[in-house]
């Protein structure tokens, strides 16, 4: 997999916090490495649970950061990395005054229950995972700072990309959307000639609303969580070497469904 990407300039603030999302990601090996290394020599049938994590370990209430949909993207990040590491499950910090909570399901502060942009990361993540029990996922490193990809393989073939442009643009930022280009490769042998792409979009990494995943947005209404809009895909095609070339706009995260 390869990369070109858009020469349009970008804000200095943008790219700092995206490097301090890549940071806490690899914090990620740093903290546990050790401990798993140890019980796969020790204990290799004991799997490695977090059992609380988010983007912060207490409640902030900046819903106007944590809330956002920069929060979803860095989310499918999180959750992505930490299955490279053999993290077997990841149980997500949920409240209803918590920033990074999905939903708020009773009203408060004077707004009905409603849907938060965390709760499309977890949607991903789990499209990504699917019903396959054997689920395996490499890093593809990029050599990037602000993009993340992933190959995701189900009972040892491969099956899915994630990618995720972490470049951040908001829908204040003063030039059009940049985006990146990417060269995905699948092995000749395996006969794959198509894929089916979905993406996760956003009015920019601050958008709180108006988001949707391969066209399709979720409410909370009557006390449970109401699909809607239409589903949208695109389809993908492998040339004969078995490469495909994809756009990923900043800010916006794609799933690539083999076929």
């Amino acid at each position: 997999m390869s990369y070109s990407a858009d020469n349009s300039d970008r804000e200095a603030s943008n790219s700092m916090q995206v490097r301090r999302r890549k940071r806490k990601l690899g914090s990620l090996e740093n903290q546990y490495q050790s401990d798993m290394k140890w019980l796969n020599k020790n204990y290799p049938n004991v799997t490695y649970i977090l059992g609380e994590t988010n983007s912060d370990s207490t409640n902030l209430n900046m819903a106007q950061i944590e809330g956002v949909f920069g929060s979803a993207l860095w989310l499918i990040d999180y959750l992505m990395y930490g299955m490279t590491q053999d993290i077997t499950r990841m149980h997500l910090i949920q409240g209803t005054t918590f920033g990074y909570t999905g939903w708020v399901p009773v009203s408060y502060g004077g707004r009905e229950p409603y849907v938060r942009p965390p709760l499309y990361g977890q949607i991903v993540a789990a499209d990504v995972l699917g019903h396959d029990p054997l689920i395996q996922i490499q890093e593809v490193e990029l050599g990037l700072w602000n993009f993340s990809a992933y190959a995701v393989y189900g009972s040892r073939k491969l099956a899915k990309f994630v990618l995720v442009n972490l470049d951040e643009w908001n829908n204040t930022t003063p030039y059009p959307r940049p985006s990146q280009q990417v060269l995905l490769q699948v092995p000749l042998e395996s006969g794959m000639k198509s894929a089916v792409v979905e993406r996760l979009v956003g009015n920019g990494a601050n958008a709180d609303e108006g988001i949707t995943w391969g066209g399709v947005n979720w409410n909370y209404t009557d006390g449970r969580l109401v699909q809607g809009g239409k589903r949208s895909t695109d389809q993908l095609s492998f040339d004969r070497g078995g490469q495909a070339k994809l756009t990923v706009s900043s800010s916006e995260a794609v799933l690539v469904t083999l076929k």
